[in-house]
């Protein structure tokens, strides 16, 4: 049985967690943990273990957590107003990005390490900037997530909004069940209403040998905590004979296996769009040692295109493809 590799690579989130540390340093200087803080745009609080709770905004935005969203007390960070590249208007998924195509906006932070149990809802206020004043009750529109290391917006899968009776407030149920660490930015966007079903989102790729030429064995993936690999649930993936690197023995089905030209697939649960993930080559394998590195293909689009190996990823929507490094 082997042990889980240490994660070594300088990519993270630098910006993100930059971003987040600033903004929990200013909460705290207002109030931190149990007694928590409470201003206008933002809002922290200590949910606490098997107690459903919620979280609502001076305008009206919210998140509810049901009784089974945490494991332990959580501390939880609900904002209305974004900060970096997800204030950018040229980077809204919207046709002509304009500053009224954003109808409605949330910041939900939880820990790195915080272990989702549920799935939340939230609701989103229509933006004081919005293009129109009201919505149509009943429609809905898709919501978006925001990823920081390659400053895009992701399609949060098949997760819509639903345009309540008001027509000035929209409320989701955010597929967090599983998840791991912060949500970070959501949207919803004129122009950008549910129609089509969801395309499927999958990891799809090759495992190359060090000579060249595909190989079979396994692929496990991982969500990060930090620089701590964790194991991950895959609706298609089986539990392999390994160790985390906790020295334990990987209980979670996060392992598919390569055919003998390499080739592999995995099916990625919807909350693992716009998360860090980790990929392991060989990871149980004995006949192998263990490759951590690998090229992100098309059609990802890396904010820094002359990286070319790496050990981490964000999962987009739909499709994500990936080629090993050479495996010993």
């Amino acid at each position: 049985m082997k042990g889980l590799v240490k994660n070594c690579n300088p990519w993270h989130r630098t910006l993100e967690l930059g971003l987040l540390g600033l903004l929990s340093f200013a909460l705290a200087g207002c109030g931190s943990g149990d007694e928590g803080f409470n201003a206008p745009n933002a809002v922290q609080k200590t949910i606490k273990k098997d107690t459903a709770d919620s979280i609502v905004l001076e305008e009206g935005q919210s998140v509810s957590f049901p009784a089974a969203s945490f494991d332990r007390n959580t501390v939880v960070t609900l904002s209305n107003f974004f900060a970096a590249g997800d204030a950018d208007i040229t980077r809204f998924p919207s046709a002509t990005p304009e500053s009224g195509d954003l109808f409605g906006s949330l910041v939900l932070n939880t820990p790195a390490d915080a272990v989702f149990g549920a799935d939340v809802s939230v609701t989103f206020r229509l933006a004081e900037l919005a293009s129109v004043a009201s919505l149509t009750p009943g429609d809905e529109y898709i919501v978006w997530r925001f990823d920081f290391e390659n400053g895009r917006w992701n399609q949060w899968g098949g997760t819509t909004a639903t345009v309540q009776a008001d027509g000035l407030s929209l409320v989701s149920t955010l597929p967090t069940d599983g998840a791991i660490g912060f949500i970070g930015s959501l949207a919803v966007f004129d122009g950008l209403e549910a129609g089509a079903a969801p395309v499927a989102t999958e990891i799809n790729g090759d495992v190359v040998a060090l000579g060249g030429g595909g190989i079979a064995t396994d692929v496990g993936i991982y969500a990060l905590v930090g620089d701590i690999r964790v194991p991950v649930a895959i609706s298609n993936g089986r539990v392999p004979d390994a160790l985390d690197e906790n020295g334990n023995a990987i209980t979670v089905a996060n392992t598919v296996d390569s055919a003998a030209d390499g080739s592999f697939s995995m099916d990625i649960p919807e909350h693992l769009i716009g998360q860090q993930i980790s990929l392991l080559f060989g990871h149980e394998d004995d006949a192998h040692q263990t490759q951590s590195e690998f090229d992100v293909l098309a059609p990802a689009d890396l904010d820094d295109a002359s990286v070319e190996y790496v050990e981490n990823m964000v999962v987009r929507y739909g499709e994500n493809n990936v080629l090993s490094r050479g495996v010993q």
